[in-house]
């Protein structure tokens, strides 16, 4: 007999519910092996209602990777250190490429955004 993920995620939430060890371990191992069918939102918001740290990371990854942006709906979902840790991954390219542009008219290094701190230059060029 083999489940879906949805079937184990049902088990997940059974054996969480009555504290069946033995068998949450195994639902866990199961939904380690197989994509889930849910947003990565909901994914990481279930890894945090039951407990398993171990289904966190795919969801998360997921998150920092793609392109859009998180709805206010998707936020309010998140528990606050999960936001946080999320939107500090998805800074850090961002900050990177601020702290190596450079100003084309006095040559600083820096973080400015559309002016340059030291000599108000408007633009930044990669430099």
């Amino acid at each position: 007999m083999t489940f879906d993920a949805d079937q184990w995620l049902s088990v997940l939430e059974m054996a969480h519910k009555y504290d069946m060890a033995g068998i949450r371990e195994i639902a866990i191992q199961e939904l380690k092996n197989m994509n889930l069918p849910l947003p990565p939102v909901k994914q990481l918001v279930f890894a945090r209602r039951y407990h398993c740290d171990e289904l966190v990371d795919p969801p998360f990854q997921a998150l920092v990777a793609r392109k859009e942006t998180l709805s206010k709906d998707e936020m309010a979902q998140l528990p606050l250190d999960d936001l946080h840790r999320l939107i500090v991954a998805r800074e850090k390219p961002f900050l990177k490429l601020m702290e190596e542009r450079r100003c084309n008219k006095c040559h600083l290094n820096g973080r400015w955004h559309l002016k340059c701190w030291n000599c108000g230059q408007l633009e930044a060029a990669p430099y």
